[in-house]
């Protein structure tokens, strides 16, 4: 059952979803798919002060907010700052989380500790002030730009398909995560390998395939297997 809101939070709360709702350009419909499948009278009651969402649903606002904002929804949600996937480490530097399975960067929850393989350090200008999570490459569809094996650096603040044409993105396909380029022909969405072939063919982008994108790719490391 949600919880209802104490007195002294309900005007901010309320206030910051119907903001960030409207920032978004989204019907309470729409919001209520993307925080979880929710009737749309859910959603309308948060707007209203009545009901606290959920963490989870906080946790999706936070991913739609923008990243000066992304902290204040974050702690909504009950999240410390160690929770974090992107971390502050001393002056000019940020450590990113590489996860053990790249699926979970996909998932559209918090991310947990023991999904964390390991961390690696970067200067912040390479990083810039997006979310961002490592991930380790399986299979060749990018050879030779990016080789099995490699870690690929994923801001997932960066996921509308519309400002991402020509890049190099992360996609969850089905059950796995893809790396490709995001190309597009007509108003159609493609994920394109670097050299099509029957082994690796080009995805549509759309719910059908069940792909979706998770992020940019803004760098990557590494020496293939």
């Amino acid at each position: 059952m949600p919880k209802r809101i104490k007195a002294e939070n309900r005007p901010e709360l309320a206030t910051r979803i119907r903001a960030l709702r409207l920032l978004c350009g989204l019907t309470q419909e729409q919001m209520a798919k993307l925080c979880g499948g929710v009737r749309q009278s859910v959603v309308a009651r948060w707007e209203e002060g009545k009901f606290e969402p959920p963490g989870q649903a906080l946790v999706k606002m936070a991913r739609l907010a923008p990243a000066d904002e992304r902290w204040w929804w974050l702690q909504k949600a009950g999240l410390e700052k160690s929770d974090l996937i992107v971390k502050q480490v001393g002056e000019g530097f940020v450590r990113v989380a590489v996860l053990k399975d790249p699926v979970a960067a996909g998932s559209g929850r918090a991310i947990d500790e023991t999904e964390i393989d390991h961390y690696l350090m970067f200067p912040k200008e390479v990083v810039g002030s997006g979310t961002v999570t490592g991930l380790r490459v399986k299979g060749t569809s990018m050879w030779p730009i990016i080789d099995e094996g490699f870690i690929v650096l994923v801001d997932t603040s960066q996921n509308d398909p519309r400002r991402l044409v020509d890049s190099i993105v992360a996609a969850r396909e089905g059950e796995g995560v893809t790396i490709k380029y995001l190309r597009k022909r007509d108003k159609v969405f493609i994920l394109a390998p670097s050299h099509p072939s029957p082994s690796h063919p080009p995805i549509l982008l759309g719910p059908e395939n069940d792909a979706a994108i998770i992020g940019k790719v803004i760098k990557w490391i590494g020496q293939p297997n």
